[in-house]
């Protein structure tokens, strides 16, 4: 799954706002070794079909957050901040989130039907729906309209690596709140991604410094 920042940055190379410089390739190649180590391997009798799922899910993460950043407006050699000359996206977050959540309610919604899953609020057991709010707030409208907005800001590229910090606080929220237990791996990895994340953050690109004009 973590391997979409990569496929991200490859088609950003073409479709969207690439990395400049080495500083901030080297960023994604140091996130990605420490999502791995934070993440773990497969396990041995793993069904082979949820492995292959797995390994295409990246490529349709990739491609929806390429449609998404140009929603919210980025091009080739722009981000959508820079075309809108800091005004941020040109579709509001907000909008753009509701479009993408309904989008994804349609498709479930269609899967269910042919699956013949139970469908109706009464047949969700109460125990349930403290979970499934809080995975639709924070997991969806929260997570969706802040990653749209950071992509409209630092392109989707940039916005992907940052996004890497995922595993590491579902790993502490983990530790704190269900008693498990952070191997040592998991620790290098953790400090991997952190690493990574704020080298990302310091590759700035020449168009967004400042210009210092001379006084004639």
């Amino acid at each position: 799954m973590y391997a979409y920042p990569a496929l991200v940055a490859v088609l950003s190379m073409r479709l969207g706002y690439r990395f400049r410089g080495k500083l901030a390739w080297g960023s994604l190649a140091v996130v990605m070794a420490g999502a791995i180590l934070t993440i773990g391997g497969i396990q041995a009798g793993t069904d082979r079909a949820g492995v292959i799922l797995g390994a295409l899910s990246p490529l349709a993460y990739a491609v929806y957050i390429i449609l998404a950043a140009w929603m919210a407006g980025e091009r080739p050699g722009q981000t959508a901040d820079m075309r809108s000359q800091g005004k941020g996206a040109e579709v509001p977050p907000a909008v753009a989130g509701a479009v993408m959540m309904t989008g994804t309610w349609l498709t479930m919604l269609v899967i269910a039907i042919v699956a013949r899953e139970p469908l109706l609020p009464g047949q969700v057991p109460a125990a349930a729906w403290p979970g499934l709010i809080g995975i639709g707030v924070f997991a969806a409208a929260i997570a969706i309209q802040a990653f749209y907005a950071a992509a409209a800001r630092i392109g989707a590229a940039q916005a992907s690596v940052v996004a890497t910090i995922e595993p590491l606080v579902v790993i502490v929220l983990g530790v704190f709140f269900l008693a498990e237990s952070l191997a040592p791996l998991q620790i290098a990895g953790a400090a991997l991604v952190l690493t990574g994340v704020i080298l990302a953050q310091t590759a700035t690109p020449p168009e967004s410094r400042r210009v210092v004009l001379e006084e004639p």
